[in-house]
């Protein structure tokens, strides 16, 4: 063999070898974890966690529904995912490391173990982890099995997922609730007066209370889900925290109705208004609670207004059939044509351009209260409806169904203009320059002048005329 062929044959078998190892190191390792047990945490039916320095301890139970309960000390209702959670990590601690068997158990806190941490799964089968002290590095716990010989190095995070207190693990979500099941909610404020409100089919809400009107279902579904959401943060058990802190003069009561029940009560109150405080206890946890802010009660002491929904039309050019715009007692019909364009058929002769006609139907299907004028007026006259500067009416078909939609625009105040809509007997402030354009519409109909009449046509037989 030359030397150049063994060079060649040498880098060949060489580059092999790279590629080999190459190969080897990108192939993933897999990494098996230490464990204390094999056990799963769906195989979780009670668990009990006990302080052996104190010997305050407590125990819980998971339910055929696979809700959680507190058994001991006392029987309360449990927060289903912080129970979950606990079991979880019981079942399945997070090993940092495993040790060699030491001579003496007490280096690691483990010859009086400080906590206790037993589960039971469904089988029957229990097993107990004893905590000693913490790592150097304040990483984990050492820990062992009850009853074992090997100590363990339990992650921190891991451990305080299961070292719970009562307070930890109770319930304290202070309303149960499903906000698509709740068919009525009462505020009563002490100050803003009551708000009722009633769902109208799925989504729709009313207001009933203090006036009759339609409610703006997004600020009523946003605070049903603050409700749902709503928990006690410190558990007050003084015997006189609830006078103490004034849930015997609420702030508010909030009562959620589902069915044809008494429904759920929620009382709040915030002593002192310059402190971001408040307390709250419920039907469903009958305790006093601090909150860890009022934002709930800033949500639910809006004024009245912001429950209400501002939406009073909106109709799309390609619903609508009809308008009608009456100004100044002078009537403008517009219908649209086969072509889909729309025209002025009253006055007649009138011929406004195709887009001043398509603006003024995208100017009268939009309609939105920007306050709330009026919902008791004694007279029309006071706000002009009586004799309306503008009467709008507006035939449409939405959702397949043919309608009639009428309002009317009266005086002007400030960048507002009165209106009245339908048959409420509310007057609304409704943007200015809606009236403003509707007038300039109508001037510009009138604008239009009529076509010349073309001359007469002589007759045929009708000798020429000589001129004098």
């Amino acid at each position: 063999m030359k030397p150049w062929q063994r060079t060649l044959l040498a880098l060949v078998v060489l580059g092999g070898i790279a590629t080999w190892v190459g190969l080897k190191e990108l192939k993933p390792i897999e990494e098996k974890k230490d464990k204390i047990w094999s056990a799963k945490a769906a195989a979780v039916a009670k668990f009990e966690v006990r302080d052996l320095t104190t010997g305050v301890g407590l125990a819980c139970a998971k339910g055929k529904d696979s809700v959680w309960r507190i058994t001991a000390p006392a029987d309360l209702e449990a927060d289903t995912e912080a129970c979950d959670l606990a079991a979880r990590h019981l079942a399945e601690p997070e090993i940092e490391r495993k040790l060699d068997p030491p001579d003496d158990l007490s280096v690691f806190g483990l010859k009086e173990p400080r906590i206790r941490a037993a589960f039971t799964d469904t089988a029957g089968t229990t097993h107990a982890l004893l905590l000693g002290i913490k790592t150097p590095t304040d990483s984990g716990y050492f820990a062992i099995e009850e009853g074992g010989k090997i100590p363990y190095v339990v992650a921190t995070w891991s451990a305080d997922n299961f070292r719970k207190t009562v307070n930890d693990l109770r319930q304290k979500t202070l309303m149960r609730l499903e906000p698509a099941e709740v068919r009525r909610l009462v505020i009563r404020r002490k100050e803003g007066g009551t708000v009722e409100l009633a769902r109208v089919g799925t989504e729709a809400w009313k207001l009933l209370q203090p006036v009759q009107a339609a409610a703006d279902r997004f600020t009523i579904d946003a605070l049903l889900g603050d409700l749902k959401g709503l928990k006690g943060q410190d558990l007050l058990e003084e015997a006189s925290a609830y006078s103490r802190y004034r849930l015997d003069q609420p702030t508010a009561e909030v009562v959620v109705y589902t069915g044809s029940g008494s429904g759920q009560t929620l009382t709040l109150a915030r002593p002192d208004l310059k402190k971001d405080e408040a307390y709250a206890s419920s039907t469903r946890l009958p305790f006093t609670w601090r909150l860890a802010g009022s934002a709930i009660l800033a949500t639910i002491t809006k004024p009245v207004a912001d429950f209400r929904d501002r939406l009073l039309l909106q109709l799309d050019k390609e619903a609508m059939t009809g308008a009608e715009i009456t100004v100044a007692g002078r009537k403008h019909v517009l219908v649209p044509a086969r072509d889909g364009k729309w025209k002025v058929t009253e006055p007649a002769n009138a011929a406004p351009a195709e887009a001043e006609t398509t603006d003024m139907l995208f100017e009268i299907g939009y309609l939105r209260a920007e306050e709330f004028t009026d919902d008791h007026p004694k007279s029309a006259v006071k706000y002009g409806l009586a004799s309306p500067a503008a009467d709008v009416l507006i035939r449409a078909t939405v959702d397949g169904k043919p309608g009639v939609y009428r309002y009317k625009l009266g005086l002007r105040t400030g960048d507002r203009v009165a209106c009245s809509f339908g048959d409420a007997p509310s007057v609304f402030g409704v943007r200015k320059d809606l009236l403003d354009k509707v007038e300039r519409f109508a001037d510009k109909v009138r604008a239009v002048p009529a076509p010349a009449a073309a001359p007469p046509t002589p007759a045929k037989d009708a000798p020429a005329k000589k001129p004098k």
